[in-house]
C-alpha cells in the first residue's frame, strides 16, 4: 500500500499456506511488501475468529477495531476510505504534541 507510505500506518499480514516457503513465494509473487506471519497452527486465525481468507482488520492508534472485512476490490476501497480519517486524527494529535 504505497498510498500511506511515510505516514503513521502499519500493515501486517498473516498467511495460512501449507508451509513457510509457499507463504514466502506467495508474498514475492504478489508483491506483498509488508510484514507477514505464517500462521502454521492457525492460532491467529482461531483467536481472531476469521471466517474467510483474505480478511482484514483496521485497528486505530488506540488499539480499537474500526473496520473489518474481506480483501475484495470493494472491501479494499472501503478500508482505504476509513484509513484516511484515522490518519488525520493521529497526525493532528502529533502536531498538537509537537507544539506544546
Amino acid at each position: 500500500m504505497q498510498t500511506f507510505r511515510h505516514r503513521p500506518f502499519v500493515l501486517l499480514g498473516v498467511n495460512e499456506d501449507a508451509d513457510a516457503a509457499t507463504a514466502r513465494k506467495a508474498q514475492d509473487k504478489n508483491g506483498l511488501n509488508w510484514r507477514s506471519w505464517w500462521d502454521k497452527d492457525r492460532i491467529i486465525a482461531r483467536d481472531w475468529k476469521l471466517r474467510g481468507i483474505p480478511s482484514f482488520y483496521l485497528i486505530d492508534h488506540k488499539g480499537m477495531i474500526q473496520y473489518q472485512g474481506h480483501l475484495t476490490p470493494s472491501g479494499l476501497r472501503d478500508m482505504e476510505a476509513k484509513i484516511e480519517p484515522l490518519l488525520k486524527q493521529v497526525e493532528s494529535a502529533k502536531r498538537k504534541i509537537a507544539k506544546s
